[in-house]
This record gives C-alpha cells, structure tokens and sequence, in this order.
C-alpha cells in the first residue's frame, strides 16, 4: 500500500494505491515533477522520483521510484488514519501532521 501525501494542503491530502504499479498508471507528469508530494508506503520508505535508473522499483516517463528514507512514525499515521475511516482511497491528515 502506497500513501500519496500532498504537502501544500493543510488538513494533509492523502490519495491511497495498492501498489507501486497502481501509482505509476495514474501519476501525471506533473506529479512527477512536483517534490511537495511525498509517496510513502505501509513499511515506511519514503519514494522518490529519479531519473538515473539506478533503482528501478517502477518507470514511467524515463523515471523510476527509489527509496530515499524511512519514516514508520507517518507510515503508522497513515495506516492507523486510514483504517479508522474504513479504508477510503482519499482522506485527510489532519495538522499534527510532522
């Protein structure tokens, strides 16, 4: 499970995929490009976008996802919100968001 985390809104928007594959069908170049969204899974590591291929977790336009660090206290975050609003594909992180 992948939390997609938008980083300029506030309450915190999170888009839910199954997996990396899912995330790639639907990200849009733009969202590529954009570092103010953070891609985190249910483990912890923290994605990133890069295009030196040296990680190739997954690719779409030339870039692939690598993990850059890890973060269990916002994985638990994520995974302790999104089971207690019953699984949406898109909730709120509220403000104690870190």
């Amino acid at each position: 499970m992948i939390f997609s985390i938008d980083n300029y809104s506030d309450p915190k928007e999170i888009v839910v995929y199954d997996s990396i594959d899912q995330l790639i069908s639907m990200v849009e170049w733009q969202d590529i490009l954009d570092e103010g969204v953070i891609n985190i899974d249910s483990e912890g590591k923290v994605y990133e976008w890069d295009n030196n291929r040296k990680s190739e977790n997954a690719t779409i336009y030339g870039y692939s996802m690598k993990v850059v660090r890890t973060d269990i206290d916002l994985a638990n975050k994520c995974l302790r919100t999104y089971e207690r609003l019953n699984r949406p594909t898109e909730f709120l992180l509220d403000k104690s968001f870190k």
